[in-house]
């Protein structure tokens, strides 16, 4: 397995594994008839619209030229955040490939880059019912920020995100 950065012809791979994360991670939290009706063309062109700008780095978990997962992240986003914060804008790994090592060999590679970039630490957002995932990022050493909770509209739905951190000057 190799981390390699994202090139503009990886975009329809990563719309497709960020589409079935969502679809399987998000069952029973955000209607069925919603996630069912992600348009992957929608999720290309975004993809690639994001790859050519370079805001974030996108890293991929990478096997035979195969993509497993990725993972996307740069400075914090957020209004209280300190310019010394990164934060992950998303993190997936494709469906068939959970439970591998793959989620924490990305994590390794990408908080390696933010340690070397000079970030102090870095946070990323999760819906509170996403039990699975709220344990991964508790595994690798994140930390619920308790005062730290959104509400975010997916067509009908209410998510209710909360904020998760880990600082590495500890």
């Amino acid at each position: 397995m190799e981390i390699v950065h994202a090139e503009l012809s990886d975009a329809y791979v990563i719309a497709q594994i960020h589409i079935q994360g969502w679809q399987e991670a998000y069952r029973g939290i955000i209607p069925d008839d919603q996630l069912f009706s992600l348009d992957l063309n929608e999720r290309v062109k975004d993809w690639e619209k994001r790859i050519l700008e370079g805001n974030s780095q996108i890293l991929l978990a990478k096997e035979e030229q195969l993509i497993h997962g990725w993972v996307s992240f740069g400075a914090s986003r957020d209004d209280d955040a300190s310019p010394n914060i990164a934060e992950i804008y998303a993190f997936y790994v494709a469906p068939n490939k959970k439970n591998c090592g793959i989620g924490k060999l990305l994590w390794r590679s990408a908080s390696e880059r933010v340690i070397a970039m000079g970030w102090g630490g870095c946070t990323l957002w999760v819906l509170m019912d996403n039990l699975p995932a709220i344990g991964f990022y508790k595994g690798l050493g994140f930390h619920a920020e308790e005062k730290k909770v959104a509400y975010e509209m997916h067509g009908d739905t209410i998510l209710k995100e909360q904020r998760y951190s880990i600082n590495f000057n500890e």
